[in-house]
């Protein structure tokens, strides 16, 4: 076999430089338009999804402004919204006491996830029921959103926010005027304090956990 055979062989045998890679590279580009073009589309859907939300959240909120009996609520409930909290949260919080906030929240079919210790003992049987569902629901929607959550019941000083546990504490007092309890304010808001610290320290918990599954182990 002549040299002019060997060439010719293999020319016929291979391709042309960078004919493949060109190839690929378009594929890739193409594989990158879609993927871009579907994380558009999700980043659309959860714009609306959050929009939607907002919006009924800003409805109920209206709701409650527009009763005067509920005026004290707006001072804290617009605290909690500087805070950036989590409209499933406010919605938990204030599900004890409003209906349609509890509807959100039960056609999301959240994961029940009950709290490692209860709170509710030192109530009447007939309260404690309601009241343990209620704490099972924000301890649900917490563990679904553990950092944002617990940013918005701790303050600056890794301390309870005193706005959450007086809102949380407002609501637990009207509650039980709809159930015709009568029992110092000071108990309501130990027992607001208790179940947010509680659930302050579990969240942590959580989070630290995640933390450790997420780091990768070092290479030996």
């Amino acid at each position: 076999m002549g040299m002019e055979d060997l060439v010719l062989g293999g020319a016929e045998g291979g391709q042309e430089p960078g004919k493949e890679t060109s190839a690929e590279s378009a594929e890739r580009a193409r594989e990158q338009k879609a993927k871009a073009a579907s994380q558009a589309k999700r980043d659309q859907q959860n714009e609306r999804r959050k929009k939607s939300q907002d919006d009924i959240l800003a409805q109920i909120i209206v709701q409650f402004l527009k009763n005067p009996r509920y005026s004290g609520f707006f001072l804290l409930i617009a605290r909690a919204l500087s805070k950036n909290i989590p409209s499933d949260f406010l919605l938990a919080i204030l599900a004890l006491i409003h209906k349609d906030s509890a509807q959100i929240l039960q056609d999301k079919n959240i994961p029940r996830k009950n709290p490692p210790k209860s709170h509710t003992s030192s109530f009447p049987p007939e309260l404690s029921s309601p009241l343990s569902e209620w704490t099972i629901l924000l301890y649900s929607v917490s563990t679904a959103e553990p950092h944002r959550v617990l940013e918005t019941i701790l303050d600056e000083s890794w301390e309870l926010d005193v706005n959450i546990v007086q809102l949380c504490s407002l609501v637990v007092r009207e509650f039980f005027f709809f159930k015709k309890f009568e029992t110092e304010f000071s108990h309501i808001q130990q027992f607001s304090e208790n179940f947010l610290k509680t659930l302050s320290t579990d969240l942590e918990n959580q989070i630290q956990n995640q933390q450790i599954l997420e780091t990768p182990e070092d290479d030996f």
